[in-house]
């Protein structure tokens, strides 16, 4: 019973810090996806790491929690985590070559941007897919060779060139101040200082996020070293446990540390922050009028009418009236004490529920209440003209209702778990409705790039016959098993 309590306890603690996580990140994405200024090639790998962190919160810590025997579960823990690390080593190499070698930056970042990206998320991939081959069986000499590659290529190399590039980080910011002190122009001395004063500032951001992540691993590193060596009788029982936790805290520092420390991402929360306070300033202002105005109608009102206590007064039948409603508000007032009281006990009888169905229950609640919201966001952005209307924009609204629907009808369904038949006919109607969309979507970039000529004449022809066949086609289709179901 009392495992049972503490495994619960742990995994509402780790629930909760699941939902900072993905929250705080998906901040940082949603800030460099709508404001254009944060579009730098150093944001956009911060938000590669954002994404990693995501993934971090809600796929691999429900994975770990629940402890499954699939071997899918070892792939995707070993990808996250392996694609952190890439990420960060990314990110060092940018601010690397921005501060040690600032001439070379401006063409060398943008010409291997793209292929750093592809390398950051297909290494992982691939290297994570490598225990498949024997079945990801531990007991064999493979998966131990495997490991200690994935400890020395994935965390300690990586983390070596970290520390290295950050101590010549430092050292060059340090020569640089030393040779500006000699300048004759005071102006252009104090702007050369700002601007070498900023770069030491990101480069201590990222040394911390570095030191922060590597603290995590820590004592991740310590059990799989152990496991290699087959000395797990030296490895504490409460370790697992700090290592989620450690995990949770380099994942949640990530975003924070962006968000309170580095410049452009400090001014684009002010800006946020400003709009906000002063949208909420102009409705309080509003509704204090509304209620000024209400108030003064209603003491014009009192004034015009009189109460007298003669024939307008209240009767006694009216009386026993008001009296009974009394009587039955009360009554109705007991019964919902009951019931909650009910409902107490009943919670208290169910703390001993399969921590595998309340995390599942928490997580998803959560990702439909983001994937709803971000998708709602992109409706109104192509609805209220704040993007042009455009065929490819209106197919991703389209898509975006798919998601909608996914995030408030598939998600509750598989948390309320209903057994008939609608429902497998809505989860497969709503699954197959993203796919086709993804499909359209897909075909009305590879025209608009493949044969930017016939773009202009051949996607508004079959246009409205896309959007109908998108959505048409999975509905349809998902109404066949319901046939043999009404025939068995």
């Amino acid at each position: 019973m009392e495992k049972t309590t503490e495994g619960i306890y742990l995994t509402i603690i780790l629930g909760a810090l699941s939902v900072l996580i993905v929250l705080s990140n998906a901040v940082i994405v949603t800030l460099v996806c709508f404001n254009k200024t944060l579009r730098t090639y150093t944001n956009w790998l911060i938000l590669s790491l954002a994404v990693s962190d995501l993934l971090t919160g809600s796929l691999l810590f429900p994975m770990t929690l629940f402890k499954p025997s699939y071997v899918v579960e070892g792939y995707f823990a070993a990808m996250i985590l392996l694609s952190g690390v890439i990420n960060i080593s990314a990110v060092t190499c940018d601010r690397f070559i921005a501060i040690v070698k600032p001439l070379e930056y401006s063409y060398l970042v943008p010409k291997f941007f793209k292929r750093g990206i592809a390398i950051i998320w297909l290494v992982p991939a691939i290297y994570a897919s490598v225990p498949l081959i024997w079945g990801a069986d531990h007991s064999k000499t493979a998966h131990r060779v495997y490991l200690a590659c994935l400890e020395l290529l994935g965390v300690v190399v990586p983390y070596i060139f970290i520390t290295a590039a950050y101590i010549r980080i430092f050292r060059q910011v340090r020569r640089s101040l030393a040779l500006r002190k000699n300048l004759k122009s005071v102006s252009r001395q104090i702007n050369e200082r700002r601007r070498i004063s900023a770069d030491a500032k990101v480069a201590k951001i990222y040394c911390i996020v570095s030191l922060a992540f590597l603290f995590s691993w820590l004592p991740i590193l310590y059990m799989t070293t152990a496991f290699i060596v087959k000395r797990i009788q030296v490895v504490p029982d409460i370790l697992s446990s700090v290592s989620f936790f450690t995990i949770a805290a380099g994942s949640l520092a990530n975003p924070l540390l962006y968000a309170f420390l580095k410049p452009d991402f400090k001014m684009a929360l002010r800006n946020l922050y400003q709009k906000c306070s002063s949208r909420c300033v102009e409705q309080q202002s509003i509704s204090v009028r509304s209620f000024k105005a209400e108030q003064s109608k209603n003491k014009t009102i009192l004034k015009e009418r009189s109460f007298p206590f003669g024939k307008d007064s209240i009767s006694k039948s009216k009386l026993r009236c008001m009296l009974k409603k009394c009587v039955g508000v009360c009554g109705a007032y007991a019964n919902h004490t009951c019931v909650l009281q009910k409902c107490r006990y009943q919670v208290q009888r169910n703390t001993t529920e399969s921590r595998m169905d309340l995390y599942i229950k928490v997580s998803l609640g959560v990702l439909s209440v983001l994937i709803v919201a971000a998708n709602l966001f992109v409706i109104s952005f192509v609805c209220l003209n704040r993007v042009p209307r455009t065929y490819t924009n209106w197919l991703a609204v389209s898509l975006a209702v798919s998601d909608v629907l996914t995030g408030g009808i598939l998600f509750p369904m598989l948390i309320m778990r209903p057994t008939h038949a609608v429902a497998g006919y809505l989860s497969s109607m709503i699954l197959l409705w993203g796919v086709t969309n993804i499909c359209a979507l897909t075909y009305d970039r590879y025209v608009a790039i493949i044969k930017p000529l016939h773009y202009t004449y051949r996607i508004p022809e079959i246009f409205k016959k896309t959007i109908i066949t998108v959505w048409l086609f999975p509905t349809i289709y998902s109404l066949l098993p319901l046939f043999w179901r009404i025939s068995t």
